[in-house]
């Protein structure tokens, strides 16, 4: 399965922006397949909501306002 190029294409396009501007592909909108749409969120999510091995929140620099509507959909 791990061998499956199909498989793994969320894993290696969860960096693509909508708007073009992600990696590796630039890829846009529709362009981004559902499932690499999901990691992408997942990601962003799991990035902001840990702690630095420092003790500060991840998400100092982040807009705080984006950062808490993102736990609101994490939480519904």
């Amino acid at each position: 399965m791990l061998n499956d190029a199909e498989t793994l294409k969320p894993v290696r396009n969860h960096h693509e922006q909508y708007d073009g501007t992600g990696y590796p592909d630039r890829l846009t909108n529709s362009q981004i397949p559902l499932g690499t749409r999901i990691l992408a969120v997942a990601d962003a999510y799991d990035a902001m909501s840990i702690t630095m091995k420092n003790g500060s929140p991840a998400t100092q620099g982040v807009c705080p306002t984006c950062v808490t509507k993102m736990f609101r959909i994490g939480k519904s």
